[in-house]
């Protein structure tokens, strides 16, 4: 997926899924690995870079939602950040306007659609 782009949809059999992007980041690989070091990375890295690390070896992450359509449901498995937050382990993250909904309509839906 181009990381600029804010949703990517695939045929999965009569299904469709379609992932919608909240939030693109790069964080070091110590935020979430906190009992290794690089020396851990290090073999690994032929093929972690360019789709996992960025150049300056930090963890490339996409927090995003699928919605996966059947014939009769339309279902949102939901791995966003969301907006309007404060206080998580992630001071960044704290009161974020990001553009999920306005993106989720864009891909052609609407969340009073989600059964």
């Amino acid at each position: 997926m181009d990381r600029r782009a804010k949703t990517e949809c695939h045929a999965l059999g009569a299904l469709k899924v379609v992932k919608v992007v909240d939030h693109l980041e790069s964080m070091s690989p110590r935020a979430l690995f906190t009992d290794r070091t690089r020396d851990h990375f290090e073999p690994h890295l032929d093929w972690l870079y360019p789709a996992y690390l960025d150049e300056g070896s930090a963890m490339r992450m996409s927090f995003h939602s699928f919605l996966i359509e059947t014939r009769h449901h339309l279902i949102l498995v939901d791995t966003c950040i969301g907006n309007h937050k404060s206080g998580g382990g992630f001071p960044q993250w704290n009161g974020r306007q990001g553009t999920y909904l306005s993106d989720l309509a864009a891909a052609g839906y609407r969340p009073e659609q989600v059964d």
